[in-house]
């Protein structure tokens, strides 16, 4: 949630109109009458419930990555059991001579 609202903010940010503006990237504006370009800013700041949902739905998906990994661990040692279970089956059907 937190890094959705830095994107948008950044979407937000005021483009240059002309090569004018553009070329006071990162200097204060000069003094040219009517012509200055608004010093803008935004101080974003999350509600705590927000934050603790986030918190939440974040362990619960780590919770779930946990139980996803083991199953895939589980399923290739099962896999490695059942080729050796495979193997010596083979070997005693006589497939090795």
């Amino acid at each position: 949630m937190l890094a959705v609202c830095a994107l948008a903010a950044m979407w937000h940010r005021k483009k240059p109109r002309n090569k004018k503006e553009s070329g006071n990237k990162g200097k204060p504006a000069a003094d040219q009458g009517g012509n200055r370009t608004p010093v803008t800013g935004a101080v974003v700041e999350i509600p705590e419930p927000i934050l603790k949902e986030y918190r939440t739905n974040q362990e619960a998906n780590q919770r779930e990555s946990r139980h996803q990994k083991y199953i895939a661990i589980g399923g290739v040692v099962g896999a490695w059991i059942y080729a050796g279970i495979a193997v010596f089956q083979w070997c005693a059907m006589g497939g090795g001579q």
